[in-house]
């Protein structure tokens, strides 16, 4: 295969066709298996100054990153994005792009949605305690759409940790369950994404107002590995699929679904555990 290529199987005809239509540098066939679909999407041009892979073309620090978005959260000043490095076929590390002046992404400037591969150009590993993931974007970003992730080939993206970083003392809020984690233990972890599989979640509309603060929030409670969670949804996606159909106080069972667990950055001492992204299975 050219180096400058990867390919992705597809089992809908429809779903590769669109996919190939969304990128102009994509072509669309038939597998050779005649059962699938094969669309060839073809590397983005190295941006002048750029790093791909492995590759420096100047003495620019600048690189060229292409991940599957599988984190989209909504914060204080815009996104927060995470995905998986994927090139030529082959899942990498867990990145997080941030911002130059703050670490919120602008949400006119990213358009995406989970489950897109994207490409962007970012100058430098700038990791916080606990968000070791973490690059900040070039002066021009250079956002780019590249393709849809194949959703049948999505177990290859998960992660099987033991727990979702620290559960117990001091872990769950008023209205949560092991939902945060206190700042001196988070600043300790190696890691703040997670993409995991749960089967019968249940999606709940609570009344979380105090004093005089009205707010209204959707959390996902489940199980993980014999550990209960109750944690809020930050995804816009998610939260707009459910909002309108439950009444506060309602919920909704969900029987099996792959989430994006992110561990956000310090707030009043305590790190908080958030849905950042949702695959519905």
């Amino acid at each position: 295969m050219n180096t400058d290529e990867c390919v992705l199987y597809f089992g809908n005809a429809q779903e590769a066709f669109d996919a190939a239509r969304q990128n102009p540098r994509s072509v669309a066939k038939r597998s050779e298996d005649g059962v699938g679909f094969i669309v060839t999407l073809k590397k983005p041009p190295a941006l002048p100054g750029t790093m791909v892979g492995s590759k420096n073309y100047t003495n620019s620090q600048d690189m060229l990153k292409s991940f599957i978005c599988l984190g989209k959260s909504v914060r204080e000043g815009g996104l927060c994005i995470g995905g998986k490095e994927y090139s030529e076929g082959v899942v990498g590390p867990w990145f997080r792009p941030v911002g130059r002046k703050q670490n919120a992404i602008s949400q006119d400037s990213f358009t995406f949605n989970v489950g897109d591969i994207v490409t962007c150009s970012v100058d430098s590993h700038t990791p916080v305690p606990p968000q070791s993931e973490n690059y900040r974007l070039s002066t021009a970003a250079s956002w780019a759409f590249v393709g849809k992730f194949p959703l049948q080939n999505i177990s290859g993206l998960l992660d099987s940790p033991q727990t979702l970083w620290e559960n117990g003392f001091d872990c769950s809020t008023k209205n949560g369950v092991n939902d945060r984690i206190p700042e001196s233990i988070a600043c300790t972890q190696k890691n703040s994404l997670y993409f995991i599989c749960i089967t019968n979640a249940s999606i709940v509309k609570k009344d979380e107002s105090f004093e005089d603060i009205q707010r209204i929030k959707l959390r996902l409670t489940f199980q993980y590995n014999g550990s209960d969670y109750c944690l809020r949804i930050t995804d816009p996606n998610f939260e707009k699929l459910y909002w309108n159909k439950l009444e506060v106080g309602e919920s909704k069972v969900i029987e099996k679904c792959y989430i994006t667990v992110s561990l956000a950055l310090p707030y009043n001492g305590h790190c908080y555990k958030v849905i950042a992204g949702y695959v519905p299975a």
